[in-house]
């Protein structure tokens, strides 16, 4: 009796340990992809183009959606500028930023998402938030296993 107490015991502990089913298929961006960009801010644009070939990112930007296997989408947020009165003056404060997608072209399936935000309208922060951007852009590029 102890000897099918041990048995039950030990299937239990090793059903366990199995490795869970993957239920969800990973979506991958294909390095080397015919991207265009579409709808974006137009200051993060600029800084955005400029970041990809500057961290030489594995995608190619095309000129039109037509020849595009990928889309890059830019949805922007609300800007919000506040002017308060302080002592001694008025005070300035700025939030701009928005949401960037890749998207697979045939079925709009969103194949990787990224936010940006600035708090002032100095160049320096936009094209950061543009380098900060592209870079986990590149490292998503980056992970996908060729095929």
């Amino acid at each position: 009796m102890r000897t099918l107490i041990f048995a039950g015991g030990f299937v239990s502990f090793g059903l366990s340990f199995t490795p869970p089913l993957a239920t969800a298929q990973t979506l991958s961006i294909p390095a080397g992809a015919a991207v265009y960009i579409d709808k974006m801010d137009r200051e993060l644009e600029v800084d955005f183009r400029a970041e990809l070939t500057r961290q030489k990112v594995a995608l190619t930007v095309v000129s039109s959606a037509e020849e595009a296997e990928v889309l890059i989408v830019g949805a922007e947020q609300a800007k919000d500028v506040n002017i308060t009165p302080q002592p001694g003056g008025i005070g300035l404060r700025v939030r701009r930023g928005g949401t960037v997608l890749v998207q697979n072209k045939v079925n709009t399936t969103t194949l990787w998402s990224g936010t940006w935000e600035v708090r002032s309208y100095d160049p320096k922060d936009q094209r950061k938030a543009a380098s900060d951007l592209v870079g986990k852009l590149k490292k998503a590029v980056r992970a996908t296993p060729n095929k």
